[in-house]
């Protein structure tokens, strides 16, 4: 992952600007509702707009487990885990 990447990513994470959710990357059945996302879909939805990888070519797998683990099982914040990956992703 690049600096840039991982800033942008850790910015809009805490930025509030988008909703979170858990056990999906990405939550938007209901289409009169803006998509909610968890931490690796935010990812996803930067990476897929700025390159042509995902997220997962972005990240070891272990790196990709915990973050999800974070997201889903333990229910932090967004904010919370930009505070993990910016203390723990290179």
């Amino acid at each position: 992952m690049t600096p840039e990447i991982k800033q942008k990513w850790i910015e809009l994470l805490r930025s509030g600007e988008i909703e979170q959710c858990r056990n999906y990357y990405v939550l938007d059945w209901d289409k009169s509702k803006k998509p909610q996302y968890c931490a690796l879909g935010v990812l996803n939805y930067l990476v897929q707009d700025q390159t042509d990888k995902d997220c997962e070519q972005q990240l070891t797998e272990d790196e990709s487990l915990k973050i999800l683990g974070l997201n889903d099982i333990s229910k932090l914040s967004f904010p919370q885990i930009a505070d993990w990956i910016e203390k723990n992703i290179q």
